[in-house]
């Protein structure tokens, strides 16, 4: 399993929960996404208190639950990104997504893709600690890229962003989470 199995998995939900139940459905999927990244954000938030870290910026990227997959990265649609500012926030740019690229596949990129986009990484973050400001200006469902803002980020391009061991878990575990 990959990130492309996981965003097929919320693509189905979607077009089940919108074809069954209409706008209810639609707001069902929103509500289970957000639910869905807020636990991912409160298991990287206690490992992180576990470990002693603050729950800031520099540890949310550190204590993050996944890197792309071999599959994904020799496919060529793993997740490309880069912060394109850090003062007086921090300003993220992705230009690449493999959950961009299957819901297109799918042809639901500009409806299932753009309302989990829309709340995903946001409720994540509000998950690791409530207190963090995740902005999301634009995504890739109608834009060229994705724009992400973070207000107070606390680390430069010099900062050590590297995972903590153990804290990454396969698309299996993603898979079955979601």
């Amino acid at each position: 399993m990959t990130e492309r199995t996981h965003a097929f998995l919320a693509a189905r939900y979607y077009e089940y929960l919108t074809r069954q139940f209409g706008q209810k459905g639609k707001e069902t999927f929103v509500h289970a996404t957000r639910h869905y990244a807020e636990q991912r954000g409160r298991r990287m938030a206690r490992r992180a208190l576990r470990d002693g870290e603050e729950l800031n910026w520099t540890s949310y990227y550190r204590y993050g639950e996944w890197v792309s997959s071999p599959e994904c990265i020799a496919e060529g649609t793993s997740n490309q990104h880069s912060f394109i500012r850090y003062e007086p926030e921090g300003v993220l740019k992705i230009t690449r997504c493999p959950w961009k690229a299957q819901f297109a596949e799918m042809g639901v990129d500009g409806t299932a893709g753009a309302l989990y986009c829309s709340v995903l990484d946001d409720s994540i973050a509000r998950g690791f600690n409530p207190e963090l400001q995740y902005d999301i200006d634009q995504t890739m469902e109608t834009e060229e890229y994705c724009i992400h803002r973070l207000q107070n980020l606390d680390f430069t391009p010099e900062t050590d962003l590297s995972k903590r061991p153990g804290v990454t878990k396969d698309f299996d575990y993603h898979c079955g989470h979601l």
